[in-house]
C-alpha cells in the first residue's frame, strides 16, 4: 500500500481525504462517480497510505469492493479503513508473524503464520481474521508458499495444503465454503512449488497452471507461445477471464485467458498480477515498471505520490477493484533515506 506525521493534512487536488486526518472524502472509499464499464484509460491520482508516527515503511497486498486494504506496516500485518491509521491485525497466539494476502468484501482478511521453527521444518499456516473480530488458524500451507491461499469477495478460501493422513504428504486443494471445508487432491503433474492460488467468487480456483471448478474439475492451461516454459495464473475475475505470466528462464512473459474466445500473448511488455470485472489488469513489464492495461489493449503507467526526494523511484501494483483503485507498493528516498512506502492509485471522477 516519507515519515508523515499522523496528524499532518495536505488536501490532494481536493478529491484526496487528508493524509491521518478523519472527515472528508477517504483515500480508500471507491469513487462515486468513475464509470469503469467502458474500461477506458483514466487520470489517476496517487496518495501514500498514512503510517503510525513510530512506522516509517508499509507494503498493500490487497484491496476490496469497499475500499479496505491490507498490507504491512513494520513487518506486521495491518488493515486500513476508510483512510484511517492502519489497524494492527495480530497474530496467532503461539505464532512469530503474519502477513496479510487479501479481503473480503465484508472485511474478512486472510493470511498467513508462521510457527516457531521447533524442528528442522515446520510449514506456513493459513490464517483468518473475520470482521467480527479474532484469529482462527485454518491450517498448513504448502511448501512455505505465502501466496498459496486466497479468498474472494464473498469470503471464500483456497488453499494448497496437505491430505489428512497421507504418508507422502500429497499436495491437495482445500476449499472452506458457507463454513464447510472440502478438500481435492493436485495432479501431480500439475503441481509446482511456490504456486499461486487466487479464486473468484463463483468458487473457481486457479493453482499454479491448473484452473479448478466444481463443473470441470482441474483444467491445465496451454501456454500462448511457442517456446513456453511454466504458466503461473496471477488473478481471475467474476467473469472468468484469467491472467498468468509464462516463466521461462531468465524471461517472464504473460497472457490473457478471457473466459470466451483465444489466449491474448501480452509478451514481456505486460506481465499481468491482478484483473478485475472490467478487464482492467494490473502488471509490470519485463523491466519491472508498473502499468495498468485497458481492455481496449492501452498500456499505460501511473503517477507517483509526492514526498519523495531525488533518485529512482519504482512503483509496484499488487491488486485492483472494479471501482478502478489500485493498491501497491513505492520504493523510493525519503529525506534521504530509502523507504518503502504502501500507495494508493485512485482514478479522478469524470476524467478519461
Amino acid at each position: 500500500m516519507k515519515p508523515i506525521s499522523s496528524v499532518a493534512c495536505c488536501a490532494l487536488l481536493g478529491v484526496l481525504a487528508t493524509i491521518g486526518c478523519s472527515g472528508g472524502d477517504s483515500a480508500t472509499a471507491p469513487p462515486s462517480d468513475v464509470d469503469f464499464s467502458a474500461g477506458k484509460p483514466r487520470t489517476y491520482e496517487a496518495t501514500l497510505l498514512p503510517l503510525p508516527q513510530s512506522a516509517t515503511s508499509s507494503k498493500a497486498a490487497a484491496i476490496n469492493a469497499k475500499g479496505q486494504i491490507v498490507g504491512l506496516v513494520g513487518g506486521k500485518a495491518v488493515r486500513w479503513d476508510q483512510g484511517a491509521l492502519p489497524v494492527e491485525l495480530g497474530i496467532f497466539p503461539g505464532h512469530e508473524s503474519s502477513y496479510p494476502i487479501g479481503i473480503s468484501d465484508d472485511g474478512d482478511v486472510l493470511g498467513a503464520g508462521v510457527p516457531p521453527q521447533i524442528e528442522p521444518h515446520i510449514d506456513s499456516h493459513v490464517l483468518r481474521w473475520p470482521a467480527s473480530g479474532g484469529i482462527e488458524d485454518l491450517g498448513e500451507m504448502c511448501c512455505d508458499a505465502i501466496s498459496s491461499a486466497a479468498i474472494s469477495g464473498k469470503g471464500e478460501v483456497a488453499w494448497v495444503g496437505w491430505v489428512s493422513g497421507a504418508i507422502q504428504g500429497l499436495p491437495a486443494l482445500h476449499l472452506l465454503r458457507h463454513g464447510t471445508l472440502t478438500s481435492f487432491e493436485v495432479p501431480e503433474e500439475g503441481f509446482s512449488l511456490g504456486l499461486r492460488v487466487v479464486i473468484n467468487d463463483h468458487s473457481t480456483v486457479g493453482a499454479g497452471e491448473l484452473v479448478w471448478s466444481s463443473h470441470a474439475g482441474w483444467t491445465p492451461l496451454v501456454s500462448a507461445y511457442n517456446n513456453p516454459g511454466t504458466v503461473e495464473i496471477t488473478d481471475i475475475n467474476n467473469r472468468g477471464d484469467i491472467v498468468a505470466e509464462d516463466v521461462i528462464v531468465e524471461d517472464s512473459k504473460g497472457t490473457l485467458y478471457p473466459s470466451k474466445g483465444t489466449p491474448v500473448p501480452l509478451e514481456a511488455d505486460f506481465i499481468p498480477t491482478s484483473i478485475n470485472d472490467f478487464g482492467v489488469i494490473t502488471g509490470r513489464t519485463a523491466e519491472g515498471e508498473a502499468r495498468l492495461r485497458y481492455p481496449d489493449g492501452t498500456i499505460v503507467g501511473l503517477p507517483t505520490p509526492s514526498g519523495f526526494g531525488a533518485g529512482p523511484v519504482s512503483l509496484s501494483f499488487t491488486d485492483i477493484n472494479d471501482a478502478g483503485i489500485v493498491v501497491g507498493t513505492v520504493l523510493g528516498p525519503i529525506g534521504g533515506v530509502q523507504v518503502q512506502r504502501a500507495a494508493i492509485w485512485r482514478p479522478v471522477p469524470g476524467s478519461h
